[in-house]
């Protein structure tokens, strides 16, 4: 097992510091350094909007201020991440945004409104029939992150209604096919678990970030820069967090 030197984590932090976004320096904080979790979540809620669902650039590849089925399911899952119950009132409208959007007639949540067009976004996080196309129909995504939030905040759920969205869920997902149960498909995982922090001790850049292998900047070069500045805070955040879970820390 190899770890991240001390340097390097110090290089990350110093990063963070320097150039992420007020929540991620606070999420840092919490997650680091002790710091209360009052940082986070004030600096979260300043995505949320009035109708209960996140927008405001939470998600770098999206600009647009207008709440979305895919930014507020990315906010949920920081919500559980913090363990914040169901009783906060930033979970409930985000919850009952979420039951607000969905589409009845196909089981699924869109990406992103029509409006978000109107802001800079990545090519595959807009509205249209591209997007959909991309996203094989939301069959899956963003669907899973979305149910798997729901289940945890379940008290806050019509237990018939989302009773029958996993059961389209699962359906789809049978359908799509799934990797057979046993204990050496298990212990595979495990062996590729242990390959993948290998690989983010291996690979951190030398400003103590890591690579961003996506790019939106022949879409829009003017915006793309500070979105992807963004995303290096954010993966540090969560690279730095997995391996200080696994114990990759010196």
């Amino acid at each position: 097992m190899i770890v991240l030197p001390q340097k390097q984590q110090e290089l990350a932090s110093r990063f963070i510091t320097n150039a992420a976004r007020p929540l991620e320096k606070q999420l840092y904080a919490y997650y680091f350094s002790g710091s209360s979790i009052e940082g986070p979540l004030r600096e979260l809620a300043m995505y949320q909007n009035k109708d209960g669902g996140f927008g405001n650039g939470l998600e770098p590849d999206m600009r647009a201020k207008c709440s979305s089925a895919y930014v507020t399911s990315e906010a949920l899952r920081t919500l559980r991440e913090l363990e914040v119950s169901g009783t906060h009132p930033m979970v409930k409208g985000a919850v009952q945004y979420l039951l607000d959007s969905y589409d009845e007639k196909t089981s699924v949540w869109l990406v992103a409104p029509r409006e978000a067009n109107e802001s800079p976004h990545a090519p595959w996080m807009g509205f249209g029939e591209d997007v959909e196309r991309q996203w094989n129909g939301f069959l899956a995504n963003p669907r899973t992150s979305i149910v798997a939030s729901l289940l945890h905040y379940g008290s806050l759920v019509p237990e018939g209604w989302l009773s029958e969205v996993l059961d389209s869920l699962n359906t789809h997902l049978a359908s799509s096919g799934n990797p057979p149960d046993g204990d050496e498909v298990g212990l595979r995982a495990e062996e590729q678990v242990e390959q993948d922090l290998d690989d983010i001790v291996k690979n951190q850049c030398s400003d103590g970030t890591w690579p961003i292998t996506w790019s939106w900047e022949d879409t829009d070069p003017d915006v793309w820069p500070e979105a992807k500045t963004e995303w290096k805070g954010i993966m540090t955040v969560v690279y730095m967090k997995k391996l200080k879970d696994s114990g990759r820390l010196e």
